[in-house]
């Protein structure tokens, strides 16, 4: 996948500028709803059921690019999810060390929870040092069916 990096101020004003379409993508932990311009997509959430969006357009097959808006560390937060494997974990403290901040590793933690893409920007991938299954967006279990799926 080809990823794009903005400020949030770039977002905002390339989405002004943008005709906006939606689409909805299965996957193993359930439905997600994307939204994306012509040049990819900046957001994805999961959802419980589809519904019919008249502000936008729907579409049915997404730019394969990323747009990620974010600060210059949540960006390289972000750039260091989309290199875990999938099938693969890390820590938020190895995540840290990865991106030349070992002692960031909260801040870290928040950047990977700043996440606006969810699935497509693999932040299920990060876990506690311990091992044990930690917070998600959009809930443990989906985290868990999620890394259990990339596992098989």
């Amino acid at each position: 996948m080809n990823t794009i990096y903005l400020t949030a101020k770039q977002l905002r004003s390339h989405l002004k500028d943008s005709q906006i379409y939606y689409t909805y993508l299965n996957t193993p932990a359930g439905l997600l709803f994307a939204l994306s311009t012509e040049k990819g997509i900046f957001q994805a959430t999961f959802v419980e059921e589809k519904r019919v969006f008249p502000e936008y357009r729907e579409i049915y097959t997404l730019n394969n690019t990323l747009i990620l808006a974010g600060t210059e560390f949540q960006i390289k937060v972000w750039k260091a999810l989309l290199q875990i494997p999938s099938g693969n974990t890390t820590f938020y403290a190895q995540l840290a060390h990865i991106i030349g901040y070992p002692k960031a590793y909260r801040a870290v933690a928040n950047a990977v929870g700043d996440n606006k893409i969810a699935y497509l920007v693999p932040c299920h991938r990060v876990i506690r040092k311990a091992g044990d299954i930690c917070g998600y967006n959009w809930g443990i279990e989906k985290k868990r069916t999620l890394l259990s799926a990339e596992k098989k």
